[in-house]
């Protein structure tokens, strides 16, 4: 069950995330092969923030009186939409919590990469369809339709929720390693 205060954080790490590429952006060394990556960052940027505006219009809509009576056509879905949202954001923060200030710049590269060629779907994506997902949700609370479109936006971002869960790294490495048993045999019984 997704609540105000969870969709409060997402939009905090959003935002964060948006400032953090913002800073990642300007670290960009002139004339090196990031640089084509700017209009990708910039984008992504914005797209943040627009993402960031839809959830604090759905956290402000699941505060409202007059939708607590509707609230259960969307909460299955708010749920589903803000636990991608939340893994994506933790995989980009934690990627860049991880990275040197020295290599923060490769950051953006790195990120792409996971998202588009491991979890495969690229953030420009993932953005759009949290972003129009969201905005449907909001309309069915006044009344319209769950159409064909957010339903396919559905699907898209259930089997994206699949594959970032496959994806999560274990708690400690300790926990990925299967535990092996040893069992002394006496060689006469070999």
């Amino acid at each position: 069950m997704t609540d105000s205060r969870q969709l409060s954080r997402l939009v905090e790490s959003a935002e964060d995330f948006a400032c953090v590429l913002q800073n990642l952006r300007d670290e960009v060394p002139p004339r090196d092969a990031a640089q084509r990556n700017l209009t990708d960052i910039t984008s992504a940027i914005g797209e943040l923030y627009r993402l960031s505006t839809i959830l604090q219009q759905l956290r402000s809509a699941f505060d409202a009186p007059q939708y607590a009576d509707r609230l259960y056509r969307i909460s299955a879905d708010a749920a589903l939409v803000a636990s991608s949202v939340q893994l994506t954001l933790s995989v980009a923060l934690g990627m860049v919590g991880r990275a040197s200030p020295a290599t923060h710049w490769m950051v953006w590269d790195d990120l792409s990469h996971r998202l588009q060629n491991v979890e495969r779907v690229p953030l420009s994506m993932r953005l759009k369809w949290y972003y129009n997902f969201t905005e449907g949700l909001l309309d069915q609370l006044e009344g319209y339709p769950f159409d064909a479109t957010l339903a396919r936006i559905k699907a898209s971002i259930h089997a994206l929720l699949q594959q970032q869960k496959g994806q999560q790294q274990p708690e400690s490495p300790r926990a990925e390693r299967p535990v092996i048993q040893y069992r002394i045999v006496e060689s006469s019984k070999l």
